[in-house]
């Protein structure tokens, strides 16, 4: 990671660096969050050992200018995440206040959705979060499903902290959530609430949208949930089983059984995106954009401004939508 100090004529430039190789990237696209004065990042597959500067699979708060650690949190299950290609990375952070707690909420690609206490992020050990919950990835897949994008947050007109993740893949069959909105086998948003049970803040899963294809990070705005099912493939490997039951057709050579997929075959088997725009505190579908948009499109989620929601496509085509 890099900072540039646009106030000093020198534009001096600080770095902070990993690993010492190519694990332990911050690639999510989500990107750095700015939250209670410092920092947000979270880090892919990789050795740990912050005594030596190595932080893998973990989220870092850092000193803006510095790019200091301040402070940090490594999953308990490191070993698990390393293993499976599970990088936490593929997530997101947020952070917000509640009830005057400076909190932080995070999500990687084994599905568990983490809150923290921006205080101190993970405990003493700095790997106890306030709390865990496995909302997604039961069969801990590494490219299909899990948390990739950034969470979302919004207070309603009663004052109540929603907080919203993007999931690919079905729910976990242990997420008590009080609301679904049909079977969404392929991913979905996933709202909760934030609340205090015992003098202490948690999330409680309230409901899972309709099913989306792969969705991108949500984005709230004038009190209501946007959402794209971007309809990409997320088959990566030839090694993949479904990669043989989707393409090996009758009479067909046989498929290769080692190595990545090509461009040409991560374009295929993919459907056209979907933007939708959703009840916030029921995940009920408001509105769709139906066949409009023609195609896919790959990590790339919405933007609204000036009364518009925009969505982008793989083809580099820009859609527009408002009101009439």
């Amino acid at each position: 990671m890099i900072a540039i100090d646009l106030k000093n004529s020198f534009r001096p430039v600080t770095r902070l660096f990993t690993s010492v190789a190519r694990p332990n990237g911050a690639w999510s696209r989500a990107g750095l969050a700015w939250a209670h004065n410092s920092l947000l990042v979270q880090t892919a597959d990789g050795p740990w050992e912050p005594a030596q500067g190595l932080w893998g699979q973990t989220l870092l708060r850092l000193e803006p200018r510095t790019l200091n650690v301040l402070d940090y949190f490594t999953p308990p299950n490191l070993q698990e995440l390393n293993t499976n290609d599970l990088d936490y990375g593929s997530g997101g952070t947020l952070g917000f206040t509640f009830q005057n707690r400076q909190l932080v909420a995070s999500g990687g690609k084994d599905g568990t959705i983490y809150l923290l206490d921006a205080a101190s992020l993970g405990g003493a050990d700095h790997r106890t979060p306030l709390l865990s919950l496995k909302a997604g990835n039961d069969e801990l897949s590494y490219a299909s499903m899990g948390v990739w994008g950034a969470p979302a947050t919004y207070v309603n007109a009663r004052g109540e902290r929603w907080v919203y993740f993007p999931m690919w893949g079905p729910p976990s069959k242990s997420a008590p959530f009080a609301r679904t909105n049909g079977a969404a086998a392929d991913g979905s948003i996933m709202a909760f609430q934030v609340v205090m049970q015992n003098d202490k803040p948690v999330l409680v899963p309230k409901w899972v949208s309709r099913n989306l294809a792969v969705p991108d990070s949500p984005v709230i705005a004038n009190g209501l949930v946007y959402a794209i099912s971007t309809g990409e493939n997320t088959l990566q490997r030839h090694t993949d089983p479904r990669y043989h039951a989707i393409f090996q057709k009758p009479g067909m050579p046989p498929l290769p059984k080692t190595g990545t997929m090509t461009a040409e075959e991560r374009g295929q088997n993919t459907t056209h995106a979907i933007l939708y725009a959703l009840d916030p505190e029921t995940g009920e579908e408001l509105f769709s954009s139906g066949t409009a948009i023609d195609d896919w499109t790959h990590l790339s989620s919405v933007t609204v401004a000036d009364g518009q929601v925009y969505v982008t496509t793989r083809k580099s085509f820009v859609y527009a939508f408002g009101v009439k």
